[in-house]
């Protein structure tokens, strides 16, 4: 994600944006492999990264121009609670899980899968599933009330995020659907009420891992504080300090420039520290904790 704000790496932004949503083509030209049509884009992006960075850059892309849509676009975001007590475990995988994983994979990779066992229509030259009735009666309760929430002005930044469960919900139930089919726990045909119902209750468990995610990342500038300060009194800085002091010593949350200047700022109004031209001068009492090891 930082290799797309890199001199020469412009366009790859706006590749990543514009594949998003799945009914675009796209031509790749390669001296070796010659021209490639892709006829509909839609890519993937699934991985893990550490808190601290994925905060960082969280706070960098909501507070400037960069929030252009691409980080509301991660719409499958989980935190993990931590475990609260680590057990040591040593046991087989689950074989009968893993052969339903393989029949599941097989199927859908089964020549004319989708034309043999849906009920596919054709939409503007594209091959769609529709929902049942019944499924389409809950889609459209759910989305009325979800558009009701989207004009809660007090959260622009959870809003901007859940906008996007429009293309959501529907893409999920479709997704359950088709490994239903695949598992041959459904018959063929439309979208059913089961998947649909399921795929809103996936999109009310993945907004409580969304907020989560958008708070820690809107109050990183406290959480910065937090830990400049608690720097500061193990005397980790000098009495007086330039900001280039802070973000090259690589410490949690304080690595990115414009951070730890957020973290100076939030110390600044509870004047723990006070700036100095270019550079920042701690309380005299805060070294008073420090001779004394006071860390409170």
């Amino acid at each position: 994600m930082t290799s797309w704000e890199k001199n020469g790496r412009e366009s790859d932004r706006a590749f990543y944006l514009e594949a998003w949503n799945g009914n675009g083509s796209f031509t790749v030209d390669r001296i070796i492999r010659g021209t490639i049509f892709v006829e509909n884009l839609c890519l993937s992006i699934f991985g893990g990264t550490q808190p601290d960075k994925i905060l960082t850059y969280l706070h960098k892309s909501l507070y400037s121009m960069e929030n252009d849509g691409l980080l509301q676009r991660f719409q499958l975001l989980a935190y993990p609670d931590k475990i609260a007590e680590w057990n040591y475990v040593d046991r087989l995988p689950n074989k009968a899980a893993k052969q339903v994983l393989d029949k599941i994979v097989e199927s859908i990779l089964t020549p004319y899968f989708f034309e043999h066992l849906f009920d596919v229509e054709i939409i503007k030259g594209i091959k769609c599933l529709s929902f049942c009735k019944e499924a389409q009666t809950v889609f459209i309760e759910w989305i009325e009330e979800h558009q009701k929430r989207l004009n809660t002005p007090d959260e622009a930044i959870i809003i901007q995020h859940l906008a996007k469960y429009r293309k959501l919900m529907p893409a999920l139930a479709l997704i359950f659907h088709i490994i239903d089919v695949a598992a041959g726990l459904q018959n063929t045909g439309k979208i059913t009420v089961q998947s649909t119902i399921r795929a809103a209750a996936g999109c009310n468990y993945l907004e409580s891992h969304a907020r989560r995610i958008y708070e820690m990342a809107l109050n990183i500038s406290a959480q910065a504080a937090s830990v400049l300060l608690q720097k500061i009194k193990q005397g980790n800085l000098s009495d007086r300090f330039s900001l280039r002091d802070v973000y090259r010593k690589g410490w949690k949350l304080l690595k990115d420039k414009d951070v730890a200047e957020a973290a100076c700022e939030e110390l600044t109004k509870a004047f723990w520290i006070k700036k100095d031209k270019n550079d920042y001068i701690v309380n005299p009492k805060v070294s008073i904790l420090k001779t004394s090891g006071d860390a409170a």
